[in-house]
Protein backbone atom coordinates (compact mmCIF):
# COMPACT_ATOMS: atom_id res chain seq x y z
CA UNK A 1 0.00 0.00 0.00
CA UNK A 2 1.23 3.73 1.02
CA UNK A 3 5.48 2.16 1.76
CA UNK A 4 5.17 1.36 -2.17
CA UNK A 5 3.55 4.47 -3.02
CA UNK A 6 6.11 6.18 -1.00
CA UNK A 7 8.90 4.10 -2.84
CA UNK A 8 7.40 4.64 -6.05
CA UNK A 9 7.72 8.74 -5.81
CA UNK A 10 11.10 8.73 -4.38
CA UNK A 11 12.32 6.18 -7.67
CA UNK A 12 10.50 9.26 -9.90
CA UNK A 13 12.33 12.15 -7.94
CA UNK A 14 15.66 9.94 -8.21
CA UNK A 15 15.02 9.02 -12.43
CA UNK A 16 12.99 12.38 -13.25
CA UNK A 17 10.41 10.32 -14.34
CA UNK A 18 7.00 12.63 -14.64
CA UNK A 19 8.84 15.02 -11.96
CA UNK A 20 12.02 16.79 -12.18
CA UNK A 21 15.23 14.96 -10.58
CA UNK A 22 15.64 15.68 -7.24
CA UNK A 23 17.91 13.62 -4.91
CA UNK A 24 16.34 15.52 -1.97
CA UNK A 25 12.89 14.73 -2.50
CA UNK A 26 14.12 11.01 -3.18
CA UNK A 27 15.91 11.04 -0.22
CA UNK A 28 12.37 12.33 1.34
CA UNK A 29 10.70 9.63 0.24
CA UNK A 30 12.34 6.44 0.13
CA UNK A 31 13.20 7.44 4.30
CA UNK A 32 9.47 7.49 4.43
CA UNK A 33 8.75 4.26 2.65
CA UNK A 34 11.56 2.89 4.67
CA UNK A 35 10.11 3.66 8.24
CA UNK A 36 6.86 1.74 6.82
CA UNK A 37 9.34 -1.03 6.14
CA UNK A 38 9.69 -1.04 2.54
CA UNK A 39 12.60 -2.89 1.79
CA UNK A 40 12.88 -1.80 -1.57
CA UNK A 41 13.49 1.42 0.16
CA UNK A 42 16.01 0.18 2.28
CA UNK A 43 17.74 -1.14 -0.40
CA UNK A 44 17.85 2.46 -2.40
CA UNK A 45 18.87 4.11 0.93
CA UNK A 46 21.57 1.79 1.40
CA UNK A 47 23.14 2.74 -2.28
CA UNK A 48 22.55 6.04 -1.74
CA UNK A 49 24.99 6.34 1.26
CA UNK A 50 27.51 3.72 -0.83
CA UNK A 51 27.39 6.35 -3.68
CA UNK A 52 27.26 9.47 -1.87
CA UNK A 53 23.89 10.17 -3.83
CA UNK A 54 21.54 12.81 -2.05
CA UNK A 55 23.64 11.68 1.32
CA UNK A 56 26.69 12.22 2.54
CA UNK A 57 28.44 8.72 1.47
CA UNK A 58 28.64 6.68 4.85
CA UNK A 59 29.87 3.18 4.23
CA UNK A 60 28.35 2.45 8.19
CA UNK A 61 24.66 3.85 7.29
CA UNK A 62 25.28 1.57 4.07
CA UNK A 63 25.63 -1.67 5.67
CA UNK A 64 22.78 -0.53 8.42
CA UNK A 65 20.39 -0.27 5.58
CA UNK A 66 21.29 -3.22 3.79
CA UNK A 67 20.81 -5.51 7.01
CA UNK A 68 17.67 -4.35 7.72
CA UNK A 69 16.60 -5.27 4.51
CA UNK A 70 18.23 -8.27 4.34
CA UNK A 71 15.83 -9.28 7.48
CA UNK A 72 13.31 -8.24 4.94
CA UNK A 73 14.58 -10.85 2.68
CA UNK A 74 15.36 -8.40 0.06
CA UNK A 75 17.77 -10.40 -2.33
CA UNK A 76 19.30 -7.04 -3.68
CA UNK A 77 20.39 -5.95 -0.48
CA UNK A 78 21.30 -9.77 0.53
CA UNK A 79 23.63 -10.06 -2.64
CA UNK A 80 25.09 -6.88 -1.93
CA UNK A 81 26.17 -7.10 1.56
CA UNK A 82 28.27 -10.21 -0.01
CA UNK A 83 29.11 -8.00 -2.13
CA UNK A 84 30.75 -5.99 0.55
CA UNK A 85 31.93 -8.83 2.88
CA UNK A 86 33.70 -9.74 -0.43
CA UNK A 87 35.32 -6.67 -1.22
CA UNK A 88 35.55 -5.26 2.34
CA UNK A 89 33.64 -2.09 1.97
CA UNK A 90 32.13 -0.84 5.25
CA UNK A 91 33.09 -4.35 6.69
CA UNK A 92 36.52 -6.13 6.86
CA UNK A 93 36.57 -8.46 4.14
CA UNK A 94 35.61 -11.57 5.18
CA UNK A 95 34.89 -14.79 2.56
CA UNK A 96 33.08 -16.91 4.89
CA UNK A 97 30.66 -14.15 5.58
CA UNK A 98 30.45 -12.92 1.22
CA UNK A 99 29.91 -17.03 0.73
CA UNK A 100 26.89 -17.15 3.44
CA UNK A 101 25.55 -13.69 1.52
CA UNK A 102 25.89 -14.88 -2.03
CA UNK A 103 24.15 -18.21 -1.10
CA UNK A 104 21.47 -17.06 0.84
CA UNK A 105 20.31 -14.10 -2.01
CA UNK A 106 20.44 -17.17 -4.09
CA UNK A 107 18.33 -18.97 -2.34
CA UNK A 108 15.74 -15.80 -3.23
CA UNK A 109 16.23 -16.14 -6.74
CA UNK A 110 18.55 -13.54 -7.57
CA UNK A 111 20.58 -14.16 -10.59
CA UNK A 112 23.67 -11.68 -9.51
CA UNK A 113 24.42 -13.93 -6.35
CA UNK A 114 23.94 -17.24 -8.86
CA UNK A 115 26.63 -15.79 -11.06
CA UNK A 116 29.20 -14.66 -8.42
CA UNK A 117 28.81 -18.23 -6.56
CA UNK A 118 29.18 -19.77 -10.70
CA UNK A 119 32.71 -17.79 -10.53
CA UNK A 120 33.74 -18.45 -6.84
CA UNK A 121 33.58 -21.85 -7.23
CA UNK A 122 35.23 -21.85 -10.81
CA UNK A 123 37.96 -19.81 -9.30
CA UNK A 124 38.04 -21.22 -5.92
CA UNK A 125 37.80 -18.31 -4.54
CA UNK A 126 37.97 -19.08 -0.62
CA UNK A 127 35.71 -22.58 -1.46
CA UNK A 128 37.68 -25.60 -2.67
CA UNK A 129 36.66 -25.08 -6.56
CA UNK A 130 33.91 -27.01 -7.59
CA UNK A 131 32.78 -27.30 -11.35
CA UNK A 132 29.71 -29.25 -10.64
CA UNK A 133 28.58 -26.25 -8.55
CA UNK A 134 29.42 -24.33 -11.25
CA UNK A 135 27.27 -25.94 -13.87
CA UNK A 136 24.37 -25.85 -11.07
CA UNK A 137 24.06 -22.22 -10.37
CA UNK A 138 24.40 -21.49 -14.06
CA UNK A 139 20.93 -23.75 -14.96
CA UNK A 140 19.65 -22.26 -11.74
CA UNK A 141 20.21 -18.78 -13.30
CA UNK A 142 18.78 -20.34 -16.65
CA UNK A 143 15.60 -21.19 -15.02
CA UNK A 144 15.06 -18.05 -13.81
CA UNK A 145 15.22 -17.25 -16.93
CA UNK A 146 18.56 -14.87 -17.04
CA UNK A 147 19.62 -15.80 -20.89
CA UNK A 148 23.17 -14.89 -20.65
CA UNK A 149 23.29 -18.27 -18.33
CA UNK A 150 22.26 -20.13 -21.46
CA UNK A 151 25.80 -19.06 -23.23
CA UNK A 152 27.21 -20.04 -19.85
CA UNK A 153 25.95 -23.45 -20.13
CA UNK A 154 27.00 -23.60 -23.43
CA UNK A 155 30.61 -22.57 -22.20
CA UNK A 156 30.27 -25.51 -19.69
CA UNK A 157 29.57 -28.31 -22.20
CA UNK A 158 32.21 -26.80 -24.50
CA UNK A 159 34.94 -26.82 -21.97
CA UNK A 160 33.65 -29.93 -19.73
CA UNK A 161 33.15 -27.65 -17.11
CA UNK A 162 30.97 -29.43 -14.31
CA UNK A 163 29.71 -31.31 -16.85
CA UNK A 164 30.67 -34.08 -20.16
CA UNK A 165 32.30 -32.12 -22.55
CA UNK A 166 29.29 -32.33 -25.71
CA UNK A 167 30.29 -30.19 -28.94
CA UNK A 168 26.58 -31.05 -29.96
CA UNK A 169 24.98 -30.03 -26.35
CA UNK A 170 27.00 -26.49 -26.34
CA UNK A 171 25.66 -25.28 -29.83
CA UNK A 172 22.38 -25.36 -28.73
CA UNK A 173 22.94 -22.76 -25.71
CA UNK A 174 25.56 -20.86 -28.28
Amino acid sequence: GESSALYNIGYCYENGIGVEQDNNKMIEYYEKSAESGNSNALFSLGLCYKNGKGVEQNYTKMIEYYEKAEKLENSDAVFNLGLCYENGEGVEQNYTKMLEYYEKAAELDNTDALFSLASIYYQGKGVEQNYSKVFEYYEKAASLGESSALYSIGYCYEKGIGVDQDYSIAIKYY
